[in-house]
């Protein structure tokens, strides 16, 4: 399973409900077990990767996954949950180049 996948079946596991009928068609190729991934016709209107990465609910679902959901992490600007640091975290390793996939798992080997 690639770090996409499990991500993505962490947010599941966590309680992220996606709606089927928003997911892209490659979605359901996915190697997650458990998780539906049919729609329904006629709905155009569908999740990309990069959708379900910038929706705090998945990143809240993936650290009850982790075990972030209920610590904090102080820094300069304040206190924030863990799975919002990671989120920026994330992001800011994209910024710097990374692709998702490599993102994710530099995430998974860093995360506080």
């Amino acid at each position: 399973m690639t770090a996409i996948e499990q991500w993505i079946k962490d947010a599941v596991d966590g309680g992220w409900n996606p709606i089927p009928q928003y997911l892209m068609p490659w979605m359901q190729t996915l190697n997650v077990t458990g998780i539906d991934w049919s729609g329904g016709e006629g709905d155009q209107r569908r999740y990309t990767i990069w959708q379900i990465l910038l929706l705090p609910e998945a990143w809240q679902a993936v650290g009850k996954t982790r075990g972030w959901g209920k610590l904090t992490y102080t820094e300069m600007w304040g206190t924030k949950h863990v799975w919002e640091h990671n989120w920026h975290q994330f992001i800011d390793l994209l910024v710097d180049g990374l692709t998702i996939e490599a993102a994710l798992l530099a995430l998974e080997n860093k995360s506080i």
